[in-house]
Formats: C-alpha cells, structure tokens, sequence
C-alpha cells in the first residue's frame, strides 16, 4: 500500500514539476506514470555505477557533477518516455533538482514517518 502511494506522489510531483519548468514537455498523466517507473530502475541501477564511475571527478568538483548526472539521468528517460522531452542538460538539471524537493514535500505531508 504504502508503494503504491508512494508512486502516486512521485507521479504528482512529476506532473507538478513538469507544469513549473519551461523546457520540459509532458503530456499527460500516463506518460508521468511512465515516467515514474522509468526512473525507478534508472535511479537504483544506473545512477549508483555512474556515481561510483565519476568519483573523482565528484571529489575535485565537491559534488556538483553530480548534478550532471541527474541531468543526464532525466534525459535518459526521457529517450524511453514517450511524450516526454526536455529541451537540453540545463532544464533537466532543474527538472531532477525541483522534482527532488516537491516529492520530498509531498512525502512529508502525505506519507509521515511514524515514530
């Protein structure tokens, strides 16, 4: 239960992001379902090889290439989303940085920790 709302903020953050940012196209709820589940495996798969991968590159920049790599991980989805695009590196650095801070909001209200 707790997945499937999960999934349910992230495709409302999605959908929230995308509506903020110029530069990002998506049409529709289905693709942002897609979307999500896109980046699902994007996030647990490939993202901690490219992490490791950049390392040093991290620690001379301290981080920020990171950033890169969210950008690039957007854009990646975006290949295997239909009906969604994102017009260069830029927008989907501030895609994957604003889509971060709404879901972690969303999570907070809608999905406490209990104590």
């Amino acid at each position: 239960m707790k997945l499937l709302a999960s999934l349910i903020l992230k495709t409302a953050a999605v959908l929230l992001t995308a509506w903020l940012l110029p530069g990002v196209e998506l049409d529709g709820l289905i693709p942002a379902i897609w979307l999500v589940i896109v980046l699902v495996p994007i996030d647990y798969i490939v993202r901690p090889v490219l992490h490791i991968l950049s390392l040093p590159i991290s620690i001379i920049t301290f981080g920020i290439f990171a950033l890169f790599i969210n950008g690039a991980m957007i854009l990646l989805a975006s290949v295997f989303v239909p009906n969604f695009s994102v017009d260069g590196l830029l927008p989907a650095i501030l895609f994957s940085l604003i889509l971060g801070f709404v879901t972690t909001i969303l999570q907070r209200i809608f999905l406490p920790e209990k104590e």
